[in-house]
């Protein structure tokens, strides 16, 4: 195999690698956001409850 094809090889494992990553963090961050809206409308909801 000559350098042209090791590259392009190592190169489209190296997209693959980078996009199934970036779509890792992107899922993660989407869940990790509605946990958190869920935990700060928990929140509100038990000041607005000490409130009454």
């Amino acid at each position: 195999m000559g350098n042209t094809e090791i590259f392009i090889i190592g190169s489209l494992i190296f997209v693959t690698y980078i996009f199934f990553l970036l779509r890792m963090v992107s899922k993660q961050h989407k869940i990790q956001k509605n946990e958190e809206n869920t935990i700060l409308k928990t929140e509100s909801q038990v000041k607005k409850n000490q409130k009454d």
